[in-house]
């Protein structure tokens, strides 16, 4: 039996949310929400000391060859930066004031470095 990842709209103040920009990915915490309108702040996100990105020759200096074994560790941080979200037509939660094509959030803590880019 697998269960169903909640969507953005089902969540609410305190659960975890992800910033998706281009290629790297940052954890946050929802603060405040509406319909259409959601408010996030950024979560102190650490590394695993578990995890140790594996480099070989390739591209300008270097490729992370296992950068997908990412593992954080996020906890809520009351003193950061609040971010605004609006839901657009096209169901998508972008930070308010950006284009369709910027950054957007996904429901759950995803925290992700590409240490390819």
């Amino acid at each position: 039996m697998t269960t169903k990842e909640k969507t953005i709209e089902e969540l609410g103040v305190g659960d975890g949310v992800t910033l998706c920009m281009y290629s790297d990915r940052m954890a946050m915490t929802i603060v405040e929400k509406s319909d259409r309108k959601l408010v996030a702040q950024r979560d102190n996100a650490e590394l695993d000391p578990a995890y140790k990105p594996e480099f070989v020759a390739g591209g300008f200096a270097g490729h992370c060859v296992n950068q997908h074994e990412q593992k954080w560790i996020c906890t809520p941080n009351p003193d950061a930066y609040r971010e605004t979200f609006t839901l657009r037509k096209n169901g998508k939660w972008i930070r308010k004031g950006e284009s369709l094509k910027a950054s957007y959030l996904v429901a759950g803590r995803q925290p992700f470095h590409d240490y390819n880019f």
